[in-house]
């Protein structure tokens, strides 16, 4: 009975389980059905293709789309309970979202085909490929172009231009941004030659910023070029450098400047790091070795006062036994029969990990052993002993210790004068400007980051920082106040200060400001973080506005003024919905070139994807102009040489309005050279540092200083650590990325031939790195 009754219950139960699956299955067709008669409805407008569907409705429609698959996908697993009538609305139902779908994948394409139809006299006598049509056609409100190196950026931001004033729009409605005056007058050239456009509002963010500016009260009548700013920098310095004060300052940078910086041991690399550690060393002012960076602040420290001192000289009056065959205290002060022990220990008297790791025992309980051994050698003995210890150099106690110890022993200080002290400074530095470009980007940096001075004296208060750091940021504090001092006597300010006081009328006022249907930026790469802000402030005050940008992160190489590669990385982040058009077509460069720059491009980690073609059917390899290891002769010299045969051959042999182009990763290695070609502008050859480049072609280009060193490519003057202080995003590998980058502008300045001239001693990482694309020249020089 109770079995029967199990049953009958079970039954009942699983037919009250069919019963509502067979609803739910009913209930969800129905809702798919509901949901295309929705997405049909989204989509019906827009299937003559003769209105745009942008990226926030695709998306939408997407997400739609997505949902009926999800619906239909829980349906399928229950196929067998569906009737013949269910199975047909099923399966239709499936062909139509697949036909959404595919609706959806195929749009851009089909909408900017009618679209150059429609506009076929527009479109007739241009050349555009299709990438480039669809940048150009595409009604987006938010839309970022990558364009690879000599893929038509230029050439497609100006057909945007003429586009939308086509479309109906009035010039004055239409605001393009560039960031330089050549830029701007190019892409009005081409608006006036190609389109017949005479009057577009094409402006630089100079200009734009400036119009902005003169609405603060703060503003001031001049604004300085980068070359007024470097000149107040370089001014700003030497005034201050009279002061001793500041003098030594500087000399304390100058000698952080040329210590070598550690070695980048990798993590779990303990006795290498241990190794590497016990073999450092560090040189003085005057230019002896010592092992320890403190022991070179007391070397510099009596250099400075001038009291003589001998390192590590033997002494025969102390015990000789198995462990101390030869006692050597740190230092000897010959006038005043004084010694100096410096102690490696902490304040608990433990030593640094790395010394002795392979002996056995506590290194730190035989090193005060060995302390009170040679402590019982100077009681012994009866000589004067001057002690110093670790801990006092990382609690920046130790000179000031040193001092009170020294005047208590009646040693003479002698201070160093103000024009000796400068007289060192360039022999540690002789090429100033490098500190100069350094004193630029610090200000910039901070100005852009939206520091003032009181900022800096309060990070170096609240974070420890590297001696270097810490003396370049206090030598900063003085030169920024002084440059600010000379902008003010000028009645000036410079870019950094107008593009802030642009941003802050845009803030208070920009309901008042003028209003633009559509904003366009070039070279948006090199945006700065109060430059976005301005668009953002522009964008607000109208809501129908429409952003089109251009550029391509491999072209990032402005970092030192300020631009922030992340801008155009996180694109999407910034502006929600946004579209991301890709144009990769290099229409410049040898094939060879542009495979050697995609390969350059993938070996950085912080990138965008976008590998380009070629359109050239040049195969040429790159040359490479190489100093072979039995050269017995300076690489310079050999460079200098050997440019100089190249450009004599090439100026004989290249056709008319053909171009050469020299470049360098700075003014080191193009200077001398230059001046064995004046005059030769006239025939199509410029000299140019690698940053002065971007943008510009040559048939033929020479790299110059392809070589490892301080005047190498990279660059390996480790400096740009001292900017941490006023940097906003740091990466580990931005250093070398950036220079890498530098490379890839350089390789992609050419039309026909690459010459890249290095060493086989020395040979660039670069080069090393686009091996397969090069071969050695193979003409006489």
């Amino acid at each position: 009975m109770i079995l029967t009754f199990v049953i009958i219950f079970v039954v009942i139960i699983f037919i009250f389980l069919l019963l509502a699956l067979e609803l739910y299955l009913s209930k969800t067709i129905k809702l798919i059905n509901e949901q295309l008669a929705i997405i049909e409805a989204q989509i019906s407008g827009y299937r003559d293709y003769s209105k745009y569907l942008k990226r926030k409705d695709r998306s939408n429609i997407t997400k739609n789309i997505d949902s009926v698959f999800s619906s239909l996908r829980s349906i399928t697993f229950w196929q067998s309970l569906l009737t013949n009538s269910q199975r047909n609305s099923v399966e239709g139902h499936y062909k139509k979202a697949k036909e959404f779908e595919a609706f959806l994948g195929t749009f851009i394409s089909h909408y900017t085909k009618k679209e150059v139809e429609r506009y076929k006299e527009f479109f007739s006598d241009k050349q555009f490929d299709q990438e480039q049509l669809e940048a150009i056609v595409k009604q987006e409100d938010l839309h970022l172009v990558i364009a690879a190196a000599g893929s038509g950026k230029t050439r497609t931001l100006t057909a945007r231009v003429a586009f939308i004033i086509k479309h109906g729009y009035k010039p004055e409605d239409i605001l393009a941004l560039t960031y330089t005056k050549s830029a701007a007058e190019e892409v009005q050239g081409r608006l006036t030659r190609d389109y017949g456009v005479n009057r577009a509002n094409i402006s630089t963010f100079h200009s734009l910023g400036l119009k902005l500016a003169k609405l603060s009260p703060n503003f001031r009548d001049g604004v300085a070029t980068e070359k007024d700013t470097r000149r107040f920098i370089e001014e700003a310095t030497k005034i201050l450098g009279v002061d001793r004060d500041f003098a030594i300052l500087y000399l304390r940078f100058a000698i952080e400047f040329r210590t070598g910086e550690p070695e980048q041991i990798e993590p779990g690399q303990t006795e290498k790091l241990y190794n590497y550690m016990q073999k450092q060393r560090y040189t003085t002012l005057n230019g002896q070795k010592v092992k320890s960076i403190a022991e070179r602040d007391i070397a510099n420290f009596l250099f400075l006062d001038k009291i003589e001192f001998v390192y590590e000289a033997p002494v025969t009056w102390a015990d000789r036994d198995e462990d101390y065959k030869q006692y050597q205290p740190d230092f000897f002060l010959p006038e005043y029969g004084i010694w100096i022990e410096h102690w490696a220990v902490d304040r608990q008297g433990h030593v640094p990990k790395w010394f002795s790791p392979g002996e056995s025992g506590d290194p730190s309980v035989r090193y005060r052993e060995g302390m009170e051994w040679k402590r019982g050698q100077f009681k012994k003995y009866h000589h004067k002993l001057i002690e110093t210890y670790s801990y006092q150099y990382t609690e920046h106690t130790l000179k000031p210790q040193l001092r009170r110890q020294l005047l208590k022993n009646n040693v003479v200080l002698r201070e160093m004068t103000v024009p000796e002290i400068l007289e060192k400074i360039n022999t540690l530095i002789p090429n100033p400007p490098t500190v100069y470009d350094l004193i630029f980007s610090f200000i910039s940096k901070a100005k852009t980051n939206g520091l003032k001075i009181d900022d800096i004296s309060t990070r170096l208060a609240n974070v420890k920082w590297s001696p270097k750091q810490d003396a370049f940021a206090q030598m900063m504090i003085q030169i920024w106040q002084g440059y600010e001092s000379l902008l003010q006597q000028n009645e000036m300010i410079d870019f950094n200060d107008m593009i802030n006081l642009a941003l802050e009328v845009l803030r208070k006022r920009d309901n008042k400001q003028r209003n633009y249907e559509h904003i366009l930026v070039d070279e948006f790469q090199d945006i700065t973080d109060p430059q976005l802000e301005i668009l953002k402030c522009l964008l607000r005050s109208n809501d129908n506005s429409m952003l089109f940008c251009v550029g391509d992160s491999r072209q990032n190489i402005f970092s030192f003024a300020g631009s922030n590669m992340y801008n155009i990385l996180q694109f999407s982040k910034l502006f929600p919905y946004a579209e991301e058009s890709k144009i990769s077509t290099n229409y410049r460069c040898p094939s060879t070139v542009v495979s050697a720059s995609n390969h350059i491009d993938m070996l950085n980690k912080v990138r965008v994807d976008n590998t380009a073609v070629s359109a050239s059917k040049l195969h040429d390899p790159i040359w490479m102009i190489e100093m072979p290891n039995d050269v017995d002769s300076n690489y310079d010299k050999w460079e200098i040489q050997k440019a100089s045969e190249l450009l004599r051959q090439l100026v004989k042999t290249m056709a008319k309005g053909e171009k050469i182009m020299v470049l360098a990763r700075t003014n080191y290695r193009i200077d001398k050279l230059k001046l064995e070609f004046p005059g030769h502008e006239s025939i199509g050859m410029e000299f140019l540092t690698i940053h002065r480049a971007k943008g510009k072609e040559a048939d033929y280009v020479l790299l110059l200083g392809c070589v490892t060193g301080r005047n190498g490519f990279p660059s390996e003057i480790e400096d740009q650590d001292v900017l941490d202080i006023v940097q906003k995003y740091r990466d580990e590998n931005y250093k070398l990325e950036e220079e890498r980058r530098l490379f890839y502008v350089a390789i992609t300045r050419c039309k026909k031939e690459l010459f890249l001239f290095t060493s086989e001693k020395s040979k660039s990482q670069f080069v090393q790195e686009i091996e397969p694309f090069v071969s050695k020249y193979e003409g006489k020089l």
